[in-house]
């Protein structure tokens, strides 16, 4: 028996309607045209980082002395961890240092929140170590990848000001909402340098080691008290003595039974200097700092550039003619 009921047919069904068809196709290739502008771009693509390293520093300690004091205890609280991989996880211990390469397990999708328990809890843990512990360092930072890199560049001008105006920068480029991390490299830290003058010590008959225990005691700031009433309850803070090189040079260093002092200034050279170099950054042969500048997830990185660039081209307008913005 033929079957009287007709099959669907899309080709037919079509052909028969090409207006529709035509529609279609149009409505598709626009939103195809949007998407290809405007769709998620990155420069890197996106992959999961599940290793981090522990730090601890426990300076003038033996190797020894790290492994059973430092290094097993911190070592016992991460394995405590079911996101831990204890088979990756290993340890290395060197006078005055130890490094816990931790390794999570596959099944950890979200390492960020991890890593920020570890690091409160080893916050917290710190209390129970030994006293002489200096600092512990966690560095689960290496899937961060630079979407840019931007170079701020002076012949004439010191170090501190090239890092002002890149702070400046900074607070400009932070009002992008795709501007994920900012990081700053190349910058000199400036110090005040004392270079004592031996032959007047001597005259004096003032050591070295008392001229640190004055600046030691001038510098602490500690609780000094409060005012109290019957309404209000205030509590008095005193600043900082030293505030320039002269609040330097005026520190007394020596004061004698008959009333004479020694000031700071009367037996040492007082200069502010930039620390010694062990790395600096130079473009184009002239000293720089440079801006490191990552992007958020979920975002476009040709559109990303073009606005970052256009925030770097109106910033430079407002900086001096020797100070210069190059995109590396």
């Amino acid at each position: 028996m033929k079957e009287n009921k007709e099959k669907f047919n899309l080709i037919r069904l079509a052909m028969e309607h090409k207006q529709i068809s035509l529609l279609l196709t149009l409505v598709l290739v626009c939103c195809g045209i949007y998407s290809l502008f405007n769709m998620p771009r990155q420069e890197f693509p996106q992959f999961t980082i599940r290793q981090g390293v522990v730090i601890a520093v426990m300076p003038g300690a033996s190797s020894q002395d790290v492994e059973n004091r430092l290094t097993q205890p911190i070592e016992n609280y991460l394995f405590s961890f079911s996101e831990v991989n204890k088979k990756k996880t290993y340890s290395h211990s060197k006078d005055g240092i130890a490094y816990i390469f931790v390794e999570l397990d596959e099944n950890v999708t979200e390492p960020s929140e991890f890593w920020s328990k570890i690091k409160h809890g080893l916050n917290n843990m710190r209390m129970q170590l030994p006293s002489d512990v200096a600092a512990i360092i966690v560095n689960d930072d290496f899937g961060n990848t630079s979407a840019m890199l931007i170079s701020m560049e002076s012949e004439t001008r010191s170090y501190k000001e090239l890092n002002n105006y890149m702070k400046s920068l900074e607070s400009q480029l932070r009002k992008n909402p795709a501007v994920s991390r900012l990081n700053r490299s190349g910058m000199q830290e400036e110090e005040i340098k004392i270079y004592l003058q031996t032959e007047k010590l001597s005259y004096y008959g003032i050591k070295p080691l008392g001229i640190y225990q004055a600046f030691n005691n001038e510098g602490k700031i500690n609780y000094s008290g409060d005012i109290k009433s019957e309404d209000i309850e205030m509590p008095i803070k005193v600043s900082a003595r030293y505030k320039t090189i002269e609040d330097v040079g005026e520190q007394i260093i020596y004061s004698g039974q008959d009333g004479s002092i020694v000031r700071l200034k009367d037996v040492a050279t007082i200069k502010r200097e930039t620390k010694e170099l062990e790395s600096y950054i130079t473009n184009n042969g002239t000293k720089s700092i440079i801006l490191s500048i990552e992007m958020l997830p979920g975002n476009n990185i040709v559109a990303f550039g073009e606005e970052v660039n256009q925030i770097i081209e109106n910033y430079q307008k407002s900086l001096p003619q020797d100070v210069k913005i190059q995109t590396i």
